[in-house]
C-alpha cells in the first residue's frame, strides 16, 4: 500500500490521539511520521552504523519504517494501557488537556496561551498567583470539581489579552507559552537569536528563506552550497554517473521512464 504522513499515524494510533474528546482526530500541523518518525530515524541509524563501520570495518542494513517510528512516540500512551490498564482517549489523558493544569486558553483579544503546570510546585504558583488557593489540593480530581476549575481558568484568562498574562505569568515560575501563528514565529526574537532561518540569494529566484539546521556544534558550521533542484534538473548528470551513456538516456526519455 502507498502511504503519506496522515496514513503512517492513524496506523501507530497517534491520528487516533489527537484532537477533543468529543471530536474527530485532528491532523497533526507538522509531518511527524515524515520528518521525526521517518527521517530523523533514518540519521541516527546511519551514524550508528558509521560508527559501527569504523569500529569493524563492516557496513549494514537498516531498515526504517515511519510507522514504527510513530509507534515507538507513544512510550506515555503505552504505559497508561500495559501499566495503568487504561485505554487512552482523544483529548482525555494527563498530556492531551484531561486537566486544567495542562491545555490551553483564550485571552481576551481572541488569542492563546498554553499552560504547562503540571509539577506542583509549578501548580502552586498558577493558584496563588490567581488567588485560587483552594484549588490547589485539586489540581488532578475528576468531575465537577475538574470542571469547577476549567470554567474557572477560562474565564480568568479571558479577561486579559495574551501580552498582558505573559508579562504577568513571567513573574512566577511555572512552565506557560503563547501560542504564536506562523509569522510570529518568523519573527520571534528567540527564534532570530537561535539563526533558525537562513537566507539564500537564488539565481533565478533572487532571495530566499529556508529552515536552518537546529543544531548547534562547537567545532561544525554549515552553509548552503546549492539552491534546491527543480523538478528532474539532475536526471541526466546523475545517470552520466552511473555510467549510462547519452544515447541510453534518451531511450529511457522516448520509454517514460524519465
Amino acid at each position: 500500500m502507498v502511504g503519506h504522513d496522515i496514513n503512517y499515524l492513524s496506523f501507530a494510533g497517534v491520528l487516533g490521539l489527537t484532537g477533543k474528546p468529543e471530536g474527530p482526530p485532528v491532523i497533526p500541523a507538522t509531518q511527524i511520521a515524515d520528518v521525526a518518525a521517518g527521517g530523523m530515524n533514518a540519521a541516527i541509524g546511519i551514524l550508528l552504523a558509521d560508527i559501527m563501520r569504523e569500529r569493524t570495518g563492516e557496513g549494514q542494513y537498516i531498515d526504517v519504517s515511519m510507522m514504527d517510528g510513530s509507534v515507538a512516540m507513544l512510550p506515555f500512551m503505552a504505559t497508561l494501557l500495559w501499566e495503568g490498564g487504561v485505554v487512552p482517549g482523544r483529548g482525555n489523558t494527563m498530556l492531551t488537556g484531561r486537566y486544567p493544569c495542562y491545555s490551553v486558553y483564550e485571552t481576551k483579544d481572541g488569542q492563546y496561551i498554553s499552560l504547562g503546570a503540571l509539577e506542583r510546585r509549578f501548580w502552586v504558583a498558577l493558584c496563588k498567583k490567581l488567588n485560587r488557593e483552594d484549588f490547589i489540593p485539586h489540581q488532578f480530581d475528576e468531575g465537577e470539581k475538574k470542571e469547577e476549575i476549567f470554567s474557572f481558568f477560562r474565564k480568568a484568562f479571558s479577561q486579559k489579552t495574551r501580552q498582558e498574562w505573559m508579562e504577568e505569568l513571567k513573574q512566577i515560575d511555572i512552565c506557560f507559552g503563547k501560542m504564536l501563528d506562523l509569522p510570529e514565529v518568523f519573527q520571534d526574537p528567540q527564534v532570530r537569536h537561535r539563526k533558525l532561518i537562513a537566507e539564500y540569494i537564488h539565481p533565478k529566484k533572487g532571495r530566499m528563506n529556508f529552515l536552518a539546521p537546529p543544531l548547534k556544534m562547537s567545532d561544525v558550521s554549515w552553509e548552503i552550497r546549492v539552491p534546491p533542484a527543480s523538478f528532474g534538473e539532475h536526471t541526466e548528470e546523475i545517470l552520466q554517473k552511473l555510467g549510462y551513456e547519452k544515447g541510453e538516456i534518451e531511450g529511457l526519455k522516448k520509454e517514460g521512464v524519465i
